[in-house]
C-alpha cells in the first residue's frame, strides 16, 4: 500500500502556498525532473493573454522553526551552475511552514558567491518574500532578463553600483567609490543611475572581487587585492573593467560595440599582461575584421614559460576554424605554423607535439581528413605519451572511419576503450565501425550494451543510436543478413538494373537502394517497411534533408512500432539540418498533406525542444601526459 511521507506532505503544502500567493491568471505547471526543477510559472496578463514570460521554480520546504535553518540553504556548486545555465530564470523558494512564508532568491543572483566552494549557501531574508512582493517586480525582472538575452538595450548603458550583500560589512566605501570613479570617467560607455530597477548593468563590489552583471543574464568579474587598487592605478583597473564589460557585450551579441570599446582603448595590452582574458576574448577577436592584426600582436606569447597562453590561442583557433572562409582559415593556420616553427627552432619537443596535435585538430575541423591524420602521426613522434592516451586513438579512429578504413577504425576505437577514454560515445562509434564492416549482428549487440549503459544519461546524444538499433534489429529479425561482405559497386549495378533486393544482397548500406525500397513499400502500402527504409536511406545519406522529411511523415502515419521511434527521427533530423528541415517539412505537408500541417508541425516543434548540444572538447596540456579537459 502506498504511504505518504512527511516530505510529500510538505511538498504539497509548499505548492499550495505558492499557488495561493501568485495571481490567479498565472499558470503553474510541473516540470520534468531531468532539469532539477519542480515547476514552471507562465505569466498571463489581465486579459488572459500569454505575455511570453516564464520562470522556473525550485521549491524547498521546511517545518523547522529555527531561523538559521529556515534562512540558510545549501546547494552543490554544480546544481547552482546548472540553474544558471538555463535560458529561463530559476527562482529558488524556501517555504517555511511554521511562518507560512515563501522566501525567494533568483539563482542568477548567486553568481557573486561562486568561487571555488563545492557548496553554495543560499541566504534568505524577510526583505525578499513572495508574500510581500509586488508581482510587477517579477515581471520587470523577467522583461529585463529577456531584453538583455535578446540584446535589446541602449548605450551608454544604465549602470548601478552596490556592495556585495554576502560580505557587505567588509567592503569599504572607498572601494565602491573607486569603481564609481571609473564609471563616471567613462560616461561615453556608462550612465550611472541611483535605482537598481532602472539599470541594465549592475556592478557588485566585493572585498576582493567585483562582479559585472547584465541583469543576471551574463556575468564577468575582476579580482584584486585592496592594496593594489591604488598601487596599480585607475588606468589599469579602468582597462580591466572595460575588458570585463566587453566580454559581457560579446556574449550578449553586441560584438560591434564590444570591438569598438576594445580597439578604442587598446585593450590588446590587457591580453599581454592578463592571459586569463585570452580564452574569453580570442574566439570573438578572431571573428573580427582585425583578426590578422590581433594574431600579429600576440607574438609576445612565443615564450616557453607562457606556453599555456599559446595553447589558449591555438584552442580558440580550433574552435573557430570550421566556420571561417578560406582566407580567414589561412590566417589562423599561419599562426599555428608560426608556433611550430618557433618550437622547432628551440628543439622544444613537447611544443612540436602539441602544435602538430593542434594542426591535426584544425584540419579535421575544416574537413582535411588526410592532412589531419598526417599531423596526428607527426605529433606522436615528438611525444610518445600520446600512444598511451585513449583520446589519441579516439581521434585517429574517427579520421580512419571518414576515410572508410572501417577495420582500422574499429581497432583504434577498441584501443581507446581499453585505455578508458573519456568519450562516452566510443562504444557506439565502435559498433558503427562493425556495422560498416558488414558485421551487423555484432554491431547491434554492442549498441544494445551502449544504450543500456547510457539510458539515464541525458547529456549524451542517443537518437542516432536508437534508430540504428531499431532498424538493424528489425532487419535481422526479418531474415536480412547478420553478416555481409559488402560489395557496393555490384549493389549499384543491380539497382541500375531495377533489382532492389539484389542490390541490398550485395550491400545493406546502400542508401539509394533503401530509398527505392521505401517508394516500393509505400505503394503496397507497408508503412513499417516504408518507415525503416526511409530511416536507413537517411542514416546512410545524412546530408539529404528530404529523406528525413519522408521518414518523419512515414513514421507519423504508422501508429505502431514506428510511431515510437519517430521521436528520434525528428530530433536527429533537426540536429543535422536545423530550420531547413522544418521549412522543407512545412513545404512538403502543404503540397501533399495540407490537413495534417498543424498536428504534424506541432509534434515536430514539441520534439525538437531541449536537444543536447554536441560536445566540443579542448585539452590543456600541463606536460607530456597530463592535461585538463574542458568540454
Amino acid at each position: 500500500m502506498a504511504k505518504r511521507t512527511r516530505n510529500h506532505i510538505l511538498e504539497d503544502k509548499s505548492r499550495q502556498a505558492l499557488s495561493s500567493i501568485l495571481p490567479e491568471k498565472w499558470v503553474i505547471r510541473d516540470k520534468d525532473k531531468d532539469y532539477g526543477i519542480d515547476c514552471e510559472v507562465e505569466i498571463f496578463n489581465d486579459d488572459g493573454d500569454s505575455t511570453g514570460l516564464v520562470f522556473w521554480v525550485q521549491l524547498k520546504a521546511t517545518e523547522n522553526s529555527i531561523s538559521y535553518h529556515v534562512k540558510n540553504l545549501h546547494f552543490t556548486l554544480d546544481k547552482i551552475i546548472q540553474f544558471q545555465s538555463y535560458q529561463i530564470p530559476v527562482m529558488i523558494i524556501r517555504y517555511s511552514m511554521k511562518e507560512d512564508l515563501l522566501y525567494y532568491n533568483w539563482a542568477n543572483d548567486l553568481t557573486s558567491q561562486i568561487r571555488n566552494e563545492e557548496k553554495i549557501k543560499v541566504k534568505f531574508s524577510e526583505e525578499k518574500t513572495l508574500n510581500s512582493l509586488d508581482n510587477d517586480i517579477i515581471i520587470d525582472y523577467l522583461l529585463k532578463f529577456s531584453n538583455i538575452k535578446r540584446g535589446i538595450f541602449s548605450f551608454p548603458i544604465s549602470t548601478y553600483i552596490k556592495k556585495n550583500l554576502v560580505n557587505s560589512s567588509l567592503v569599504s566605501s572607498s572601494t565602491v567609490q573607486f569603481f564609481k570613479g571609473i564609471i563616471q570617467k567613462n560616461n561615453n560607455y556608462f550612465k550611472l543611475v541611483r535605482n537598481e530597477a532602472d539599470s541594465n548593468l549592475q556592478i557588485i563590489v566585493g572585498n576582493d572581487k567585483t562582479y559585472l552583471s547584465l541583469s543576471d543574464s551574463q556575468f564577468s568579474s575582476v579580482g584584486y587585492d585592496i592594496i593594489n587598487l591604488n598601487d596599480k592605478g585607475l588606468e589599469y583597473f579602468t582597462n580591466i573593467l572595460l575588458s570585463c564589460y566587453c566580454i559581457l557585450l560579446y556574449n550578449s551579441g553586441k560584438s560591434e560595440y564590444a570591438e569598438k570599446i576594445f580597439f578604442e582603448n587598446s585593450l590588446i595590452e590587457i591580453l599581454q599582461t592578463n592571459h586569463e582574458f585570452l580564452v574569453n576574448f580570442l574566439p570573438h577577436l578572431l571573428l573580427s575584421d582585425k583578426s590578422e592584426e590581433v594574431l600579429d600582436q600576440l607574438d609576445f606569447m612565443f615564450d616557453l614559460e607562457k606556453d599555456n597562453s599559446i595553447q589558449n590561442t591555438s584552442l580558440a583557433i580550433l574552435a573557430l576554424a570550421k566556420h571561417q572562409n578560406p582566407s580567414r582559415q589561412d590566417i589562423l593556420e599561419k599562426f599555428l605554423q608560426k608556433q611550430l616553427k618557433y618550437s622547432k627552432a628551440k628543439n622544444y619537443n613537447l611544443g612540436i607535439a602539441i602544435t602538430n596535435y593542434n594542426l591535426a585538430g584544425f584540419h579535421k575541423n575544416i574537413g582535411n581528413t588526410k592532412l589531419s591524420l598526417g599531423y596526428y602521426l607527426e605529433a606522436r613522434k615528438f611525444n610518445k605519451e600520446y600512444l598511451k592516451q585513449g583520446y589519441y586513438y579516439f581521434e585517429m579512429a574517427g579520421l580512419l572511419f571518414e576515410l572508410k578504413k572501417f577495420n582500422f577504425a574499429a581497432k583504434f576505437y577498441e584501443k581507446a576503450i581499453e585505455l578508458k577514454t573519456e568519450y562516452r560515445l566510443s562504444k557506439a562509434l565502435l559498433a558503427d565501425s562493425y556495422i560498416h564492416q558488414g558485421q551487423y549482428e555484432k554491431g547491434i549487440k554492442l549498441l544494445d550494451e551502449f544504450l543500456t549503459e547510457e539510458y539515464d544519461n541525458n547529456d549524451v546524444q542517443k537518437d542516432e543510436w536508437y534508430l540504428k538499433f531499431f532498424c538493424f534489429n528489425s532487419l535481422i529479425l526479418n531474415n536480412y543478413p547478420k553478416f555481409q561482405n559488402r560489395e557496393p559497386d555490384k549493389a549499384c549495378e543491380e539497382l541500375h538494373a531495377k533489382n532492389i533486393d539484389s542490390s541490398l544482397d550485395f550491400d545493406l548500406l546502400y542508401s539509394e537502394a533503401w530509398l527505392e525500397n521505401a517508394i516500393r513499400a509505400n505503394k503496397i502500402p507497408n508503412m513499417i517497411e516504408t518507415f525503416i527504409s526511409y530511416i536507413m536511406a537517411a542514416l546512410l545519406c545524412k546530408e539529404d534533408p528530404m529523406l528525413w522529411v519522408f521518414a518523419t511523415v512515414a513514421g507519423l502515419l504508422e501508429k505502431g512500432e514506428a510511431y515510437l521511434n519517430v521521436y528520434h527521427v525528428i530530433r536527429l533530423a533537426y540536429q543535422y539540418h536545423n530550420e531547413k528541415y522544418i521549412d522543407l517539412m512545412y513545404e512538403y505537408l502543404s503540397a501533399k498533406l495540407p490537413n495534417a500541417i498543424d498536428p504534424i508541425m506541432n509534434i515536430v516543434e514539441l520534439y525538437i525542444k531541449n536537444i543536447p548540444k554536441g560536445d566540443f572538447s579542448l585539452r590543456f596540456f600541463e606536460d607530456e601526459k597530463n592535461y585538463f579537459l574542458l568540454n
